[in-house]
Formats: C-alpha cells, structure tokens, sequence
C-alpha cells in the first residue's frame, strides 16, 4: 500500500513537521498490515527446508544362554525435505538409513546372525516419513500420510525412539489448539511402520484404529488429559 505525501511549506512550521511525522507513521503501519501473497506452486517446492539428522549408537547385550554377545555399532542418517507453504498445504518427505560400523556382531532379526543375541537395529534404507500437511484453519493443522506420532508418554502409541528405525504411522491426524491451554487430537491410524523396518515380515503392522486425546494445561499440579486409543487390529 503507497500513500502519496505532498510537500509542506514552511509556514506552518512544527505543525507541518508532526502532520509530515503522522503521515509516514501511518503509511508505515499501513504497509505492515497488507497481507504477504502466497508462495506460487514452483516456489513453494523450491523455496523448502532441509533436514539433516546422524546418530550414532552402540548397545551391548549380554544374556545367561548359549547365545553369543551382541555388540551393535550402528549410525543412524535422516534426511529430509519440507517444502515451502503454499495456499495452507505443506508436503514433507524424510528417507533414513541404518548402517553399521564394522561387523554386524548381533542378531537384528534380519540378517540372519541366529547365534547371537537380538539388537532390533536392523541395517536398512527406507522412507521414515512423507505427508502432506495442510494449516489453513486457525489453530488447526490436519495431516495425512506416514509420520512420526506420540501421545502422552508414548505408553501406547509412540515412537520407539531409543531404537535407531523409530516407529511412524500411516495416518490422518488433525490438531486443534484454539480453546485456552487445550490442545485436542483426534485421528485414525492404519498401519504401524515398526521398528524391524519394511524389510521384516513384522514390519507392517495394519490395524483400523480410531484415537482420540484432549489435554488441559491450565492447572498448576499439571496436565489433565481423557482420551480414547479404539485399537482394532488381528496379531
């Protein structure tokens, strides 16, 4: 927004000089409150986030049985890409691999190595998230694909973290924040990606699970929460 100022003579003196000063305050609040144009389609895909994440991890495991020790040396590499917002959708897509460092000296229910004790960190490439997310209600962001998910203190559905292949889920989620110190989830799971990785027969994990969770901040003792996780699966 321009607004056009015409010069001041000097006869009015400092009543000029504040009306100057008025006008150019209010030219600037006017442009601060024209709303940025959204990104275009092309600019929104090339105009993202990158996303670099490495972890390295060592677990050693020593049971009284005839098996072997296992001793897994592993690195952990994400790598991922969010594109920029355009008209509320943004798109996010993350690949990860496990590899280890040096000899597979454990049992990680995939490759075979019987003899020794299980380390589920099995050594893989494979896609760890890719949703489209869309934020174009207020307070409010729904999103449906594979992606990382937990509730609570992940006692029923989390991610497995301390594993290097973290578990995700296929699913719609939608969140709403608009009510006072209240955050409300409500979604429906699918599929469960598991930390045994695509390649496992116990990888997939399909299920029709509706969730429900509703969480209070707003109390000093702390958050009061009521939820409802309907599982609904044959294993």
């Amino acid at each position: 927004m321009k607004m056009m100022l015409t010069p001041l003579t000097a006869r009015n003196g400092q009543k000029n000089q504040k009306s100057l000063l008025v006008f150019a305050i209010g030219s600037v609040l006017a442009s601060a409150a024209t709303p940025v144009l959204s990104m275009t389609f092309t600019e929104a895909l090339t105009g993202g986030k990158v996303s670099l994440d490495v972890r390295y991890r060592y677990e050693f495991v020593d049971q009284d049985n005839p098996l072997d020790q296992a001793h897994a040396s592993t690195v952990r590499t994400r790598l991922g890409y969010r594109t920029g917002d355009f008209k509320g959708f943004e798109v996010f897509a993350e690949a990860e691999d496990v590899s280890a460092v040096g000899n597979e000296n454990y049992n990680s229910t995939i490759n075979g190595i019987t003899d020794h004790s299980v380390v589920a960190d099995p050594t893989e490439t494979e896609v760890n998230q890719i949703y489209v997310r869309y934020k174009g209600f207020s307070d409010t962001s729904l999103t449906y694909g594979r992606q990382r998910f937990a509730l609570d203190n992940h006692r029923f559905i989390g991610t497995v973290g301390w594993r290097q292949n973290e578990q995700t889920f296929d699913a719609f989620v939608g969140t709403n924040e608009s009510l006072p110190d209240t955050k409300i989830t409500a979604g429906y799971l699918y599929n469960a990606n598991r930390v045994f990785s695509d390649a496992s027969p116990n990888g997939n994990f399909p299920m029709q699970s509706p969730i429900f969770n509703a969480q209070y901040h707003g109390l000093a003792a702390g958050t009061l929460t009521t939820y409802g996780y309907l599982f609904d699966f044959t294993n």
